[in-house]
């Protein structure tokens, strides 16, 4: 009797044993759909997978940085502030992100818009989508329209981003334009580590839906070493690795309104 009492305490315990390892080998599949930031805790650094994959480990700061479609987190930052060094596009401000039904696996969706709410000048590893209004200009796409009711939803929450990206010193794109009329994102003072002029972005002169005129001055640009002229205007772009800078390369850049 205590011979089949052992074995049956043994199997019970083999039983719940490979439950337990069941449960946490399938708990330990986190999907991410496309290219992201391998977590500092982990070994840091940049995952270059542009294909739908799964890793054992949870992404940083998943409620901020990411969107979760079809159990999938996709990555909605700027890739190179966390090591990418492949092809990039760079961007001003707010803008719309689709995110493609071809990277799921055995899901049938339809293609979903999300929203980046990086201020200033960043880079994307994509282009922008043919079907949503950019206009390029100073090397960098603006977005042209109006945003979505969606859009202001989720603005409160998701533009922490910018608070994640304040620490970190990383070469961005330098834009030193005017902003094009049609964009209504935000122009406001960032930090960006840079190695030319002043980066100086002013409004257009606009007229707003109340009928009252906003009068911006023509905008002052300094230029300086590896920075051209094009017609009175500068302009530059962030090249390098993407690697993070440190210590002596910080210099505080302003944008201004």
């Amino acid at each position: 009797m205590n011979r089949m009492r052992l074995s049956l305490s043994i199997a019970a315990a083999m039983l719940a044993g490979a439950a337990i390892t069941s449960a946490s080998a399938h708990a330990a599949q986190v999907k991410f759909g496309g290219q992201h930031p391998i977590p500092e805790a982990v070994e840091g650094d940049f995952c270059h997978i542009e294909v739908p994959h799964v890793h054992i480990y949870e992404p940083e700061h998943p409620k901020v940085l990411y969107r979760v479609h079809a159990d999938q987190y996709h990555f909605m930052g700027d890739p190179v502030a966390f090591g990418y060094d492949g092809p990039k596009h760079s961007y001003y401000g707010h803008h719309p992100v689709q995110v493609e039904p071809e990277i799921y696996v055995d899901v049938d969706v339809e293609p979903v818009t999300e929203h980046c709410y990086l201020d200033g000048p960043h880079f994307h590893h994509y282009a922008p989508p043919p079907d949503i209004t950019f206009e390029l200009k100073g090397g960098a796409y603006w977005y042209i329209g109006k945003y979505p009711k969606e859009y202001h939803k989720h603005k409160k929450h998701y533009t922490q981003i910018n608070v994640i990206y304040q620490p970190i010193v990383y070469v961005r794109p330098v834009v030193v334009v005017e902003a094009p009329v049609g964009y209504l994102g935000p122009i406001v003072d960032v930090d960006v580590d840079v190695h030319g002029p002043d980066v100086v972005v002013e409004r257009p002169h606009v007229r707003s839906g109340i009928d009252v005129d906003v009068h911006i001055p023509v905008p002052t640009v300094e230029i300086g070493i590896g920075v051209g002229v094009v017609g009175g205007i500068g302009v530059g772009h962030g090249h390098g690795h993407g690697h993070k800078r440190h210590g002596k390369h910080k210099k505080h850049r302003k944008w201004r309104h």
